[in-house]
């Protein structure tokens, strides 16, 4: 991903705020290392170390491809950022009028050889949707796998029931989950196969037309120590007369949402007591986040 400034950032907030689009949950790569990709647009992917992408599995449409199984959904114009905030880049399907749904990202030989991965790794994905439809994430479909149920109800998949695991709002905006591969193991998935052409990671939608997903950033990894740990992002604690940002070694600063400098700290804590109400932006080494000041 070319350097994005904090100008641009704080860009890309103001015209979420003026056109009601998808809010970011950006993911932080200078935090992570040793990268399994799937799904990720190139001008994020260009940011992270080539010596720190171990396999490279996007859709090339020659060895891995995206399968949407028998024209179960229908293929959206993606409008707006996806996760990273790069506008337009980001998988957007509706159910049609099959009765089923299914999609997954597979390939022919050579295959992917994904025995690398074990319990030090995490799996990443971004959701979003205005629909209520439960949405199930199998990890390595076709082999022993783990079925996630991103839902608040059971999910019938062929006569097979699959639990709930998480839920996220249906608000219209970007959610991502950051599973260890331990919890996927424990549901019994394993890597054995160094040449996949399976279903390594797919998706299904339920059966109601319409039924829309958007889906982002799907990929493998392992965290690395940083000065603002990978968790850092939701550790930041608003209260009456402060702000805070508890693993951070760079200090606060706050913009508002025109990029202009409202206060600055060399602490992890900011007062806020002389700060109008509002939204604003933070910005604490690589971390970078919207928040309202009530």
């Amino acid at each position: 991903m070319k350097k994005i400034t904090l100008t641009l950032v704080i860009a890309a907030i103001v015209a979420f705020m003026s056109t009601n689009l998808c809010a970011q949950a950006e993911f932080n790569f200078a935090g992570s290392k040793n990268y399994y990709l799937i799904y990720l647009d190139e001008e994020t992917s260009a940011q992270i170390p080539k010596a720190d992408i171990k396999k490279d599995y996007r859709p090339d449409d020659v060895t891995h491809f995206l399968y949407v199984w028998e024209n179960t959904y229908t293929n959206n114009e993606p409008t707006g950022p996806n996760s990273n905030g790069v506008p337009g880049t980001f998988i957007d399907f509706s159910v049609g009028s099959v009765g089923w749904s299914g999609f997954g990202f597979a390939g022919v030989k050579p295959g992917k050889d994904m025995t690398g991965i074990d319990d030090s790794y995490y799996f990443h994905i971004a959701l979003k949707t205005s629909t209520a439809q439960n949405q199930v994430v199998i990890i390595n479909g076709d082999g022993p796998s783990a079925k996630l149920n991103f839902g608040n109800t059971p999910f019938n998949d062929n006569g097979k029931i699959i639990d709930p695991y998480k839920n996220f709002a249906r608000d219209g905006e970007w959610h991502s989950f950051d599973i260890p591969m331990s919890t996927l193991s424990k549901m019994g998935c394993k890597f054995t196969d160094t040449a996949y052409i399976g279903n390594v990671v797919s998706f299904l939608s339920g059966a109601t037309t319409g039924s829309n997903i958007c889906i982002d950033a799907v990929f493998f990894y392992q965290k690395k120590n940083t000065g603002i740990s990978n968790t850092a992002t939701e550790k930041v604690l608003i209260g009456e007369k402060s702000i805070s940002v508890p693993e951070t070694k760079s200090g606060i600063t706050l913009y508002d949402v025109s990029g202009k400098l409202v206060k600055t700290s060399n602490q992890s804590i900011i007062s806020i007591e002389d700060i109008d109400k509002g939204i604003y932006i933070l910005k604490s080494g690589d971390l970078v986040k919207k928040i309202a000041i009530k």
